[in-house]
């Protein structure tokens, strides 16, 4: 399945971590490139810094063709 996730925080590195796993196709979406950077050194996955409501990072990140997006966004 391909999967989009909106958040690098907790929630959204454990739903990355635990997805890659199970053998999902996972793009992370995260304005934090430190944090993104933490997760690839982690799990087999791709990610997009920028902002989650940006109409062209989703694109960028293949949110026509993903299976599952998934926001955790942090406030």
């Amino acid at each position: 399945m391909n999967i989009i996730i909106a958040g690098d925080g907790d929630v959204g590195f454990y739903l990355a971590k635990s997805l890659t796993e199970l053998g999902h196709s996972l793009t992370v979406i995260d304005p934090d490139s430190e944090l993104l950077k933490r997760l690839e050194s982690q799990s087999d996955l791709m990610t997009q810094v920028g902002d989650a409501t940006s109409p062209m990072v989703l694109e960028r990140a293949g949110v026509r063709s993903c299976d599952l997006f998934l926001s955790v966004l942090r406030t």
